[in-house]
């Protein structure tokens, strides 16, 4: 795919996130209950509970491999911190009431935010792990890092600042070999092992091809 750059120089996110949206939808109804739906007119939201109003913001692009938490996991520590995060972009920090340095063209977002519940969720690639932060994690600046690397991530061209979430604040849930999410906490809901996800993958991914036949 040839790229495709803003006024600003920026390459253009072309990524197609109707398949996140959908999968996001199925896996907030299997966890939390209610019906959610896509919202493809809001710019800074990808899902909304049917029922409670409340919204759900993702992530653009690829996610990580496998388990994030593990130590060994590129993603662990992207931003040494020296632990595990769950990392938002400053562009989104508006939408939890908070002022981007580098993007003041975006505090219209606090404003516009203001009263609105927006939980923060992104799964690694497979979508076997995801993971939920809390509208009201993201409010309070005491429930996270603040970082400011000096290297640019994805498709920006000049480094950001990122809102770096420590585990205890996210609720990290793993797709179990049953087919069911659950969530992870020091005696359950470990990761699938590399044998289990294995084993997963093969049977999803023609349970998919079987019924695109019918």
């Amino acid at each position: 795919m040839k790229e495709k750059y803003d006024d600003e120089g920026n390459i253009v996110n072309q990524y197609n996130d109707d398949a996140m949206r959908h999968s996001n939808c199925l896996f907030l109804a299997e966890v939390y209950g209610g019906r959610y739906i896509s919202v493809k007119d809001e710019f800074d939201i990808d899902n909304q509970c049917v029922e409670t109003g409340e919204y759900f913001e993702g992530e653009r692009g690829d996610s990580w491999d496998g388990d994030r938490f593990n130590p060994e996991n590129y993603q662990y520590d992207r931003f040494n911190c020296g632990f595990a995060t769950l990392n938002a972009p400053e562009r989104k920090m508006g939408v939890w009431g908070h002022i981007a340095k580098n993007r003041r063209d975006l505090d219209y977002k606090i404003e516009k935010y203001k009263d609105s519940i927006v939980h923060f969720v992104r799964g690694n690639k497979t979508r076997l792990q995801m993971c939920v932060v809390r509208d009201y994690i993201l409010r309070d600046p005491s429930k996270w890092t603040l970082k400011s690397p000096d290297f640019c991530v994805g498709n920006w061209k000049v480094p950001e600042q990122w809102m770096c979430i420590p585990r205890e604040n996210i609720e990290v849930w793993n797709m179990q070999p049953h087919g069911k999410y659950e969530l992870w906490t020091p005696t359950s809901g470990a990761y699938m092992t590399e044998e289990e996800e294995k084993r997963y993958l093969k049977q999803h991914i023609l349970k998919i091809y079987k019924n695109s036949k019918k």
